[in-house]
């Protein structure tokens, strides 16, 4: 199930739907809504990306989008 987007714009998709949610719930949701296999420590490489570049902000254990 290829939706055309790649996995950043995905991560940005999970998270503006549904947030806050762990590293962990991420990812599960990319496997099961996307159907997508990357490993969990992509997912964390990529949300650390995101909050050095201030899109996503982690608080706690639990992920959200940046609302700035």
């Amino acid at each position: 199930m290829d939706s055309g987007l790649n996995t950043k714009e995905m991560l940005l998709e999970i998270l503006c739907n549904e947030s806050p949610l762990t590293g962990k719930q991420i990812w599960f949701r990319l496997k099961r809504q996307y159907g997508r296999s990357v490993s969990y420590q992509a997912v964390h490489k990529m949300l650390k990306k995101m909050i050095c570049s201030q899109i996503v902000l982690k608080e706690n254990s639990s992920y959200m989008v940046s609302l700035d």
